[in-house]
């Protein structure tokens, strides 16, 4: 992090903090430090910016400082970010984020743009977030739909996701692969050996949020880092785990002892979407439109 995103920080946090104490222990610095830091932007500005009161408060200069530092870093990150941009787009290099829970192979996709756009080099990642968006850091991003006036968003048909069950849990049953959704049967869950996902991806904060609010807990084998490794290790593992019904029909056979139960959209809500800036340059549109159409 930089001088001024620390500084910029601190002074942000000062404002809903009642001593420093707290507020090193919110940002996990030292007290020391942040006063010193405190200090040092005093002496540099040779103004009080701190009010040391309980609870802590900005002066009103410390609330234009901070308002001015917010300006610069602002400008800063525009100017990295136009100059990754034009980088870019000098060498002809579009990065796109492709999401776990995308049921075209990664490869298909590239495979598919390299030849629609055989003068684009094409780098691909697996993680990005809204930042990674309006940073530069990539251009196109396969995955969670933002409601941000900054993207084109081009938004997919909202995906079902379904709980796969093996035969060694008690929700399994031979005669039926498709299980209605109750919430009883989801309580069964409890002490079931479950695969998941990384947990940075949106998909596993939901699954974890969905357990933790009805008070199951599972016996986590193992963390893949993608929803498609994750189904494919389940079914080896005879584990559950929770995917797309999609990834999880290409995954079954018919002699899988496994069943499915379809999850309700209002207990994980997963739209996903082909994002990119709105003042993106032509190429990446045309790329971004490619992708969707692919996808859809």
């Amino acid at each position: 992090m930089s001088n001024l995103k620390r500084e910029i920080q601190i002074l942000e946090g000062v404002q809903y903090t009642a001593t420093l104490t707290t507020l090193a222990d919110k940002l996990y610095l030292s007290q020391p430090y942040i006063s010193r830091l405190i200090k040092k932007m005093e002496d540099n500005y040779q103004i009080k910016l701190v009010n040391r009161t309980n609870p802590l408060s900005l002066t009103k200069a410390g609330e234009s400082i901070l308002n001015n530092m917010k300006e610069i870093q602002a400008a800063e990150d525009n100017l990295h970010t136009n100059i990754r941009r034009l980088k870019h787009k000098e060498e002809g290099v579009i990065t796109v984020a492709i999401c776990s829970l995308i049921d075209l192979s990664v490869t298909s996709i590239i495979a598919t743009l390299h030849r629609t756009f055989p003068e684009t080099l094409f780098k691909v990642t697996t993680t990005a977030n809204e930042h990674s968006l309006t940073s530069g850091e990539v251009d196109i991003v396969i995955g969670q739909k933002w409601n941000n006036p900054l993207f084109q968003i081009l938004p997919f048909e909202p995906t079902e996701m379904s709980l796969l069950i093996p035969d060694t849990c008690p929700l399994y049953n031979p005669h039926q692969k498709i299980i209605s959704f109750s919430e009883e049967g989801l309580s069964k869950l409890n002490s079931s050996n479950y695969i998941a996902v990384s947990n940075a991806s949106f998909l596993q904060q939901q699954v974890n949020y969905l357990l933790k609010k009805n008070h199951i807990s599972i016996n986590k084998l193992a963390e893949m880092p993608t929803s498609r490794l994750a189904t494919q290790l389940a079914l080896k593992a005879k584990a559950t785990t929770i995917t797309t019904t999609k990834i999880a029909q290409d995954s079954l056979t018919k002699e899988s002892a496994y069943c499915l139960m379809p999850l309700p959209r209002n207990l994980i809500n997963l739209t996903l979407a082909v994002s990119y800036l709105q003042n993106s340059p032509v190429l990446t549109r045309q790329v971004a439109q490619r992708i969707y159409d692919l996808v859809k």
